[in-house]
């Protein structure tokens, strides 16, 4: 409670006793200071601060917020409760800096519009045995924040990309377990169908090539079977019984023009609108792989089968390529692709969110690391556990990037309202 004018006496008898730092200041200058707060300066005697700008004590990076609080302070009337207390960082006589909580209040000293400081001189004790406790858990985050930055990218390589549809269900599954027992039976549908189409298909360098091809795949240990015209049975009536030869054989070129070729290869009833289409105008060839487990070896046998095409210098007859093979290794490159596009552009746009908000570089620093630790953590735990990273999981790393940039956002919005009020340090966090 404020005292009267006439109470003046009584006020400075009061303050004198009291073991607080204690000033009054009046439009900016000191016009008294009890012997605690002459102290905590290094002065000896009140006229070394009377009437000098009190300004003069407070670090330049904390004078808007002093200017503010006194500001305030001024305009409340001398029963207003005191305002809440913010901290400063004020500086001694021989320079030396130091940092403690202020608490400003309106009063009246000799007729005068007054407002008295009161420093708090134990929250200088509590910071300086709070120190070791920050500096040991500042250190500690720092190296959590090293762990998990470099830690993850060296995982990352063993992470198991996957996009089988048996990932997707678990063993015990019905379906599951009757397919199991149906492709115990009958062949896989995992094929890889190659169709080639152009000028002079049948004629003898091209199906010298396609021959040579479908031996070459015949070899890969990936494969199982290839279905070809110059592979593929043709059954046939003959004096003797019938007679068994592929549907094209390569070693009676020369005995054969292309159009016989291709009529033999159109009226076969197997081979039509299987391994050439009806007007004999594209064939195709049909890799029937072993069992592959994950798209990864999918992937694997496409760039195996694309460079025996190229070996075998058919890439401009080849035109399409489909089946269970080709899909998933679209829906692999597609998943992988919408992952390099969508990753950055949201980092970017993250990124460049809070510089345009706080226009600190800082931030924004602290922020792409902090996205990098989150993704490539949470990704890192697909190695650690031994779960495929499927179709569905790669939603997560744009995901969690623009969670982790909602949150440092809120998280640096609040650390900007509470410098705003005064608050620094650990308070702020808090």
């Amino acid at each position: 409670m404020d005292d009267t004018p006439g109470d003046n006496t009584n006020r400075r008898q009061r303050l004198e006793k009291e073991k607080s730092p204690v000033a009054i200041l009046h439009d900016g200058v000191y016009i008294y200071a009890n012997p605690a707060y002459l102290k905590l300066f290094g002065r000896r005697d009140l006229s070394e601060i009377r009437g000098k700008p009190v300004l003069n004590t407070v670090k330049t990076r904390a004078r808007d917020r002093f200017i503010k609080h006194i500001e305030e302070a001024e305009s409340a009337s001398g029963n207003t409760p005191a305002l809440p207390p913010t901290r400063l960082s004020l500086v001694r006589r021989d320079g030396s800096r130091f940092h403690l909580k202020a608490t400003f209040r309106a009063c009246t000293l000799d007729d005068k519009s007054c407002v008295e400081m009161w420093l708090s001189a134990e929250q200088e004790k509590v910071l300086s045995r709070a120190r070791p406790a920050i500096r040991w858990r500042y250190y500690l985050s720092m190296a959590f924040l090293v762990l998990f930055s470099l830690l993850p990218p060296v995982l990352l390589p063993a992470l198991d990309i996957d996009n089988d549809p048996n990932v997707y269900f678990p063993d015990d599954e019905p379906a599951v377990i009757l397919d199991e027992k149906l492709r115990a039976q009958f062949p896989n549908d995992q094929v890889y169908i190659l169709l080639f189409e152009g000028l002079a298909l049948f004629s003898d360098d091209v199906l010298n090539a396609y021959n040579k091809l479908a031996r070459t795949l015949e070899r890969n240990p990936l494969v199982d079977k290839v279905y070809g015209l110059t592979t593929q049975d043709h059954i046939a009536g003959s004096e003797d019984g019938f007679l068994i030869e592929p549907v094209i054989n390569i070693r009676k070129l020369a005995k054969t023009t292309p159009a016989e070729r291709r009529q033999r290869a159109v009226a076969d009833r197997f081979a039509k609108n299987a391994l050439v289409s009806s007007d004999g105008s594209a064939i195709s060839l049909v890799v029937v792989p072993v069992t592959l487990e994950n798209s990864m070896q999918r992937l694997q046998l496409e760039q195996e089968v694309l460079s025996d095409v190229q070996e075998a210098n058919l890439e401009n007859y080849l035109t399409a390529s489909t089946g269970f093979i080709p899909q998933d290794i679209a829906e692999l490159r597609s998943m992988l692709r919408d992952n390099m596009i969508f990753i950055p552009v949201t980092v970017a746009i993250g990124l460049f969110l809070i510089w345009w908000l706080f226009r600190r570089w800082l931030a924004v620093i602290l922020a792409g690391i902090s996205i990098g630790a989150v993704v490539s953590s949470t990704v890192a735990l697909y190695v650690v556990t031994g779960q495929p990273f499927t179709l569905i999981s790669s939603i997560l790393p744009p995901l969690l990037s623009a969670l982790t940039i909602a949150a440092l956002v809120h998280l640096y919005n609040a650390l900007q309202y509470a410098s705003q009020r005064g608050i620094s340090g650990q308070a702020r966090m808090q």
